[in-house]
């Protein structure tokens, strides 16, 4: 297995703000996406930078406006985060490294689980398009696939995931992406999600998926009253490495 490690290295061009996502008003009624980015985008009108979680501007990229010229599609989908920051005007690129190298893959390594699997719940689907599991963590990604004419309600930060193994033992969340909603050319409109969790111990025979409503840094939370179990669901693992 051949692998490719890019890392840019940007500076700020603007004064650099800790700022968490809101996702809930005065009153407890939740907030449209809309809402929890327009912070964001003051603080793009005004020349600053929010990041979430501590170092994270991930949020602060979904506030970003296209480029004249460019759709929301090539900005959103086909665009860096990287690149997005540097062309927004709030970030400069200053120098980049890149690596190649060379790693056998472990027997107990199993590739490409579940890819096509599909999950269909009574609001969407989940298109399962693959989890990578080895002896250290399960790395995963699908997208939720909402019928034409819907608009999903969902923000930057959830719902989100948690992930347990057959005993229902929770693993602990590595790292997670939740891209903006995209509409696809049949009218549908997905959601990819991607993340890694870690596994201590021996390779699991199933990981559950379970859809959670909590907000940023509460990806790994043990409180099973967030969680969803009617939008949850399981990808089996074989020794083949495929879904069953």
């Amino acid at each position: 297995m051949t692998w490719k490690l890019t890392l840019e290295v940007l500076r700020p061009n603007w004064p650099v703000r800790a700022k968490e996502i809101v996702s809930t008003d005065s009153n407890g009624e939740s907030l449209t996406m809309d809402q929890q980015l327009r912070p964001f985008r003051e603080a793009y009108e005004n020349q600053e930078i929010f990041i979430t979680n501590g170092d994270s501007p991930v949020e602060y990229s979904f506030a970003l406006p296209a480029p004249e010229g460019m759709s929301e599609e090539e900005w959103f989908v086909q665009t860096s985060l990287g690149a997005q920051l540097v062309q927004s005007g709030a970030f400069t690129k200053v120098d980049s490294f890149e690596c190649t190298f060379v790693a056998d893959v472990p027997e107990s390594t199993r590739l490409g689980i579940g890819a096509g699997e599909t999950f269909t719940f009574e609001d969407y689907a989940v298109e399962f398009e693959w989890m990578d599991v080895s002896f250290t963590r399960a790395s995963y990604a699908f997208r939720r696939v909402y019928p034409k004419g819907v608009t999903p309600s969902t923000n930057p930060v959830g719902p989100a995931y948690v992930l347990m193994d057959q005993a229902g033992t929770l693993l602990s969340h590595m790292s997670g992406s939740i891209e903006k909603p995209e509409t696809r050319g049949d009218g549908t409109v997905a959601i990819l999600y991607r993340g890694e969790a870690a596994i201590q111990g021996d390779m699991p025979t199933s990981i559950r998926f379970v859809a959670a409503t909590h907000g940023a840094g509460q990806w790994d939370t043990q409180d099973s009253s967030n969680y969803d179990d009617a939008h949850s669901f399981t990808v089996v693992i074989d020794q083949s490495g495929t879904a069953q």
